[in-house]
Order: structure tokens, then sequence, then C-alpha cells
């Protein structure tokens, strides 16, 4: 895999490239040739990864080609995260100039259309994407760590889905953590832990700010849900502890 590592960077990086200090297994994970085997993406293990060949997976796959990869991307992020700013697409893709996400925008001209937010500031979305009113219900959900919706915008346009107050409580900066969050009517209104053993899985949540009547409730049935997922489907004893 080394081997194969250094022969494809040698066809497809400058000379002087500068690679991570951590080895070449940093660099052949970031790339879509290997895909995490389904054992080591659970929220609770700690095992060493396991990877598949993409192919073994899928026959057909294939890298995509450079040429329109990150106008593809941006079509992707705005699918999944939009409406957003430039900022906001630049950061979640690692894109630090801005003209190549001008360019890839200008490519999607037919397909976005430009939205206004309630601050003033200019964002862009899919033209056919579903943008519900600010009254619709929004159940309760836990959101694993590192989970996209948390990174999904700039850090100075995070209050979306993360309350300015709760951010150092999630994304601690100092090591690098983003913990696993509560979503009450989409925002961010706690953390959560998850503890397993051989024979038991336990959910912890911890609570941001104040909670509205019913959501404690609501919190729980989900704790309790992911804890039975957790726990494959009744192998394993469940228990949540709720604040208070």
């Amino acid at each position: 895999m080394v081997a194969f590592c250094a022969h494809w960077a040698s066809e497809h990086f400058p000379p002087k490239a500068v690679w991570p200090p951590v080895g070449s297994w940093f660099f052949a994970r970031c790339y879509p040739w290997l895909l995490r085997t389904p054992d080591t993406t659970r929220l609770e293990t700690h095992r060493r990864d396991g990877y598949l060949a993409a192919r073994s997976v899928r026959s057909g796959w294939a890298p995509p080609a450079r040429e329109g990869a990150l106008v593809d991307a941006v079509r992707a992020y705005l699918g999944h995260f939009g409406p957003a700013g430039i900022d906001d697409i630049g950061k979640f893709l690692g894109e630090s100039r801005v003209r190549p996400v001008r360019d890839a925008l200008s490519a999607l001209d037919q397909e976005t259309v430009s939205v206004i937010d309630q601050d003033g500031r200019a964002m862009v979305d899919l033209a056919d994407a579903p943008r519900p009113s600010g009254d619709l219900e929004v159940p309760v959900r836990l959101l694993p760590k590192f989970d996209s919706l948390t990174l999904a915008y700039a850090p100075a346009n995070r209050e979306r889905t993360l309350p300015k107050p709760y951010y150092d409580a999630v994304i601690k900066t100092a090591n690098g953590q983003v913990l696993a969050t509560v979503l009450v009517d989409g925002l961010v209104a706690g953390t959560w832990t998850v503890h397993t053993t051989k024979r038991a899985v336990e959910v912890t949540v911890t609570q941001l700010g104040g909670w509205a009547k019913g959501v404690r409730g609501a919190v729980g049935d989900e704790a309790e849900r992911i804890g039975e997922f957790l726990g494959d489907a009744g192998a394993r004893e469940v228990s949540v502890h709720l604040p208070g």
C-alpha cells in the first residue's frame, strides 16, 4: 500500500509537495479508493481502523475526474447544507481560495438561486431545494462526534445550528475534538456520550441551557433508541442517564 501511495502521488502531485508527518496511511485514507469497514465505523468502537478497496463494494467505482470535481462537490454540499455562503462552502470543502468556489458556483448558475438570510447575508441554494418555514416542527436528534452538520458552516456562521454560548462546550479547540450533540428544534441543546461493555450500553446526556416542557422526555426517548441501536437491537442492556 505504501508503494502504491508513493507511485500515485508521484504522478498526481508536484515533486516538492509536503506530506502529513503521520505517514502514508493518513494520506491513503483521505482518498476515495478506500472505504472504512462497517465494524470500525461504530460510535463505541476503539479498534484499529479497517479499510476495504472501494471496488470491492462497488465494482463500477472509479475515481472522480479532476475536471468538474469541485462543481460536483459544491452541488452535493448545497444539497445537504444549503443555503450557504461562499465562505461556508470553502471552509467545509477545504478550499481556502475564493476564486475556485466562485467558478464552481458560476458553472451551477442554472441550478442555483440567491438567498438573503435574516441578517442580510447573501447565500446560495439549489433552486429545487426545499425551504421549509421557520415554524416547522423538528424532532429531537442525537448526532455523533464530528457530525457534518456541526461543522457544515464557517466558524462565524455556525450559530445556525450551534448557539454561541455553547460553542466551547461542543468544539474543543485545545484538542481538536467535536462532541456528540443533542439537537432540539434543530439547534444544539446538549451533548451526549456512550459507554459500552459486552453486556450493556450506557448513554449519558448533558444539558446545555434551559429545556422547554416535554423536551426531557423526547430526549430520553431518542437516547433510548440510539442505545438500542448501539446495543445490537436488544442484545445488550440499555440504560439512559438524563440531567436532573
